[in-house]
């Protein structure tokens, strides 16, 4: 199930934006939180999922805490080592 979803996240996605449900970024939010950081998130609102039906979902911006830095983008794989980089796009 886990799977499955991640890939229709994927395939529901915005290129170059990291889309989760909305119990992924209650995950983000709170693991950000327990280490002193800040974990921003927009919502992209509801999206039809195949085989899953309406989910909320959200766009991960920034994910900050004293030792942890990211916001991976398409366009850089090193992001997680380089620090932080916007990584969704407004059109």
């Amino acid at each position: 199930n886990t799977v499955n979803t991640a890939s229709r996240m994927e395939s529901t996605g915005v290129p170059g934006c990291i889309q989760c449900t909305d119990r992924a970024a209650d995950l983000v939010r709170s693991q950000s939180n327990s280490l002193g950081g800040e974990a921003k998130l927009t919502e992209r609102g509801s999206v039809d999922v195949k085989g899953k039906g309406k989910m909320r979902t959200f766009f991960v911006q920034n994910v900050t805490a004293p030792a942890l830095q990211f916001a991976p983008t398409a366009k850089d794989p090193d992001a997680f080592a380089s620090g932080s980089v916007n990584s969704h796009r407004s059109a």
